[in-house]
Formats: C-alpha cells, structure tokens, sequence
C-alpha cells in the first residue's frame, strides 16, 4: 500500500491560486508544476502572518491523514486519549483505595472507627443524553444523602425531588424509565428547581473535620457511581465550583474494610474477598422495609424500593447487620436497625455469639486434652527437652545407615551379617552383581509365560477360538453352534407355530 504523500503550506496555497485564477479564464496545461513556477514569486513575498492558515491547513491534513503517527479506533478517538482515561481511573482507584484504608485501617482505637462519620449518595435519573465524546449525561430527578457511623447509626438524612426540563428528544426515554424505577414525572410537582441551594445544603451537611479541610468523600454503589457526578457537576456549577470539589467513593470498599475491621476485633472472620461485600450490598434484604421512603414514594405501591431516601438508609442497615455485634454496640431500631426489629433476637444472637466464641477457644485449649487424656500443660511440661539435653543427643547421633537390598549378593543373607562400621560392604557394586550367575534365566521379549512353558502341554487348554473366544463375548461352543438346527425365519424357537 503506497504511503500517503504530505502536503505542505505551499501546496494549499497553490490550490487557492489556482482556483483564483482559472476563475478569471486562466489555464495551467502543465498542472501543478507550471502553477508552482508562477506562483512561486507571490509566495516568496508573503509575510509569516499572511502564510500562518496555510501552515495551518498543512498541520490539520497530517493529523488527519495519520503520517504524525497518531492511531485511531474505529470511531475515529485517538488511542492516546483512550489509554489517558484509562490512566486516570487507575489513579483514581488507586488513591480511593489508599483513602478508605487509611480511614479505616489505620484508626488508632477501635473507638475512633466507632465515631468516624460517613456520608451516602444515592441518584435516580430520568435520561442519559448523549455526548459528543460518546459518554452520557445524566439528568437527575431524586437524589439523598445520609450521614452514617457504627456510633449512632444512619442520621441527617438530606432528600430532594428535583424540577429538571428533559432535553429535546428525550421525553420517550425518561418516561419509560420513569415508569420502570422511581415513578417520578418530569417536572413534578414542587420538585426544587434551584441547584445553588441545594448545594448549599448539602455543604451544611458535609462539614469537614477539621477547618480548611476538602470535603468528605460521598460513597456509592458502582452501579450509580456514573450517574451522581452529573447532579453534583450541576450544583457546582451554578455556585461557579467546580466538581473537584467532590469526590465520589465506592460504598462497597468502604464496606469491605470496615467489616474486617470489626471482625479483627474478636478475631474472627470477614470478608476474604472484595467481591463478597459487593454481593451482600446488591442483595439489599431490608428492600421491602416500610416506613423509610419519602412521602412522595411512601403513596405509591412498588415504588418505595426505589426511592433514594429508602436505598441509603437500606445501605446503612446492611453495614450495621453485619458489624455493630462485633464491635459491642447496642442496635437501635431506626438508626441501625428497622424500627420493627425484634431486639430480643438481636441480643440473643448476641449472647449466643459471645457464648460460641468462648466454647472455641475452650475448645481450642482442652482438644489435646479430649484426645489423649492429658492436658496440654502437662504434655508440654513432660515432652519438653532442657538445653543439657538436647546436647548430648546432638553429640551421641549416628549417621544414618542405608542398606540396598537390590544391590546385596545373597538377598536371604540377614542384615546383621553386613559389617555396621562399613557402609561400603552393606552396598554391593555394580561389578560385584554382574560376577553372580542368575538362578533362572529371564523369559524373551514377547514370549510365553513361565506358567505357559510347562511340560505337561495336555493340561494346558489350546489357544484357540473355542476356548477363548474374542474380549467382550461370552463365548460361544463352535462346535456345538454348528450342529443347532435354528427354526425358518418367523416361526420363532420355542415352539411350532405353523406346523
């Protein structure tokens, strides 16, 4: 495949000569190079400003033609742009992961992680416009945000309901989605429409801990990861913020670590694996629980599932389900907890907990006891060996003496008869077995059997196929099949029919 030519200033330049000129009845029968002969002395006069959209032109056609070097996916978005994105979110994972672990793992006292505030996000939408770049906008329609600590519980829930006009086009997809989730119409009635204050409120409730300090990080499932920059990129924007100033964390991390946290703390087990906290958060099995939906959602049948308020006080629920018995906090219905919990169960399940990790590390102690009737103190005491000891059974070690029966030159010879003090007249050389005379002699390759080489051959059955018929069969008597007399087809053998 020839290589693409590249073009120059000075060749766009002649283009437009050439158009200006045949425009006013000029011909070029000579082509390009009778062109570049006259227009060589204008081009030669021009100033650098006068030449700069003509380099300008030559630079877009090398980018466009690919000599620069710059590859393409077949969408036309330059790979190096496509491996810059990639960069950027491996850095991001790579700096969430260092934060949720140095929040969480690295707290001085089981107490600090105790009182560590956390905040959640949850997002419904209505439509996901296109962008130019291929990714999507998300419009917002319902959006809360909970605080949440092992301490008190879910508290400070933040919910709105916004006014958001569907783009042009869209109306369709935002209804059906509509219908499928949240059941919120466009526009609804008394929604918010104003995003400056609600970013207000949601500064007031995310205070840093510290004055001068960046924001605390909003955690949320992966699944709605992509669509909460969208409602805080419009919040921040209408103040004149930009959306650095948020960052958005995944609540199944966050899950994962302080789940081994707390089971770290009466030395049992948590998550082995990152995967295991990200099923039990989409398990969601407080997702029928009344009485924590909006009003909105709260009158609406199948609708209260999918109301934000109801899924970030779910994600609370879960995380107090599986931590706050590991780490000694009373659960209190509302806050840890549904209101309708049965706090009997929870504090016999409890008492049982505590009650099963006592019994094993009795029985971790006593299982040598249950096994050998001693108890391990005293196999201790009685096994072990003083230093004086373990000295002189260092100095009185023999060297271990190995005996190769196959290589001895009478093999009913007893052991004892073979000098101890030397181990080279208990190993007999190669040469020494090759001096001794084999009793029987060994059978040739692909011969009979010594059971087969007997000299009565009358007692030996003949090899044949009377006597071994062939694998699989079960043997037929040839001689006794050929004189059967088998019926005509049809009348069958057991009797004479048709006679």
């Amino acid at each position: 495949m020839p290589k693409k030519q590249q073009h120059n200033a000075f060749y766009f330049f002649m283009q437009d000569f050439r158009k200006t000129q045949e425009a006013q009845g000029k011909r070029f029968p000579g082509g390009l190079q009778e062109i570049a002969t006259v227009c060589s002395p204008e081009w030669q006069k021009m100033t650098d400003q006068q030449k700069g959209p003509y380099e300008a032109r030559a630079k877009n056609a090398k980018v466009k033609s690919g000599i620069s070097g710059m590859k393409y996916t077949s969408q036309g978005v330059p790979i190096t742009l496509i491996e810059k994105e990639a960069k950027r979110k491996q850095e991001f994972e790579d700096n969430m992961n260092d934060y949720i672990k140095m929040t969480v793992n690295m707290t001085g006292h089981i107490d600090e992680l105790i009182s560590k505030k956390f905040y959640f996000i949850h997002v419904n939408w209505l439509c996901r416009k296109l962008l130019p770049n291929g990714e999507g906008d998300f419009y917002p329609i319902e959006f809360a945000v909970a605080e949440f600590s092992l301490k008190d519980g879910v508290a400070k829930p933040y919910h709105e309901i916004i006014d958001l006009d569907v783009p042009m086009g869209y109306a369709s997809d935002a209804l059906q989605h509509s219908e499928a989730t949240h059941k919120i119409s466009p526009n609804p009635p008394g929604g918010e429409k104003n995003f400056g204050i609600m970013y207000q409120r949601l500064r007031n409730l995310l205070k840093p801990e510290t004055v001068g300090d960046e924001l605390p990080p909003l955690y949320t499932t992966r699944g709605v990861m992509e669509i909460v920059p969208g409602l805080l990129s419009r919040m921040a924007k209408t103040v004149g913020q930009t959306a650095d100033i948020f960052r958005v964390y995944s609540l199944e991390t966050l899950f994962y670590h302080i789940r081994n946290t707390a089971a770290s703390k009466i030395d049992t087990v948590g998550f082995p694996a990152l995967t295991i906290a990200e099923d039990q958060i989409h398990r969601d099995i407080f997702d029928y629980v009344s009485g924590i939906a909006c009003d909105y959602h709260q009158n609406i049948d199948g609708a209260t599932m999918h109301c934000s308020l109801s899924v970030v006080i779910r994600w609370a629920y879960t995380i107090c389900d599986f931590c706050c018995l590991d780490v000694g906090i009373e659960m209190k219905p509302g806050a840890h907890c549904p209101l309708n919990t049965d706090m009997d169960r929870i504090r016999d399940l409890k008492e049982k907990r505590e009650s099963d990790m006592d019994n094993l590390m009795a029985e971790s102690v006593n299982r040598i006891r249950s096994m050998t009737g001693v108890t391990e103190e005293h196999r201790v005491k009685t096994s072990a060996r003083t230093y004086k000891e373990d000295q002189e059974r260092r100095q009185n070690f023999q060297p271990l003496k190995i005996i190769d029966h196959s290589k001895l030159l009478n093999s009913n010879v007893p052991d004892n008869k073979c000098d101890p003090n030397a181990p080279s007249t208990s190993i007999q050389s190669t040469s020494t077995l090759a001096q001794k005379k084999v009793e029987r002699p060994l059978r040739l390759p692909h011969g009979p059997s010594f059971a087969m080489s007997v000299s009565d051959t009358e007692k030996v059955p003949s090899m044949d196929q009377m006597n071994f018929p062939a694998i699989g069969g079960r043997g037929i008597n040839l001689r006794k099949a050929s004189t059967e007399k088998f019926p005509p087809i049809g009348r069958g053998r057991g009797g004479t029919f048709g006679n």
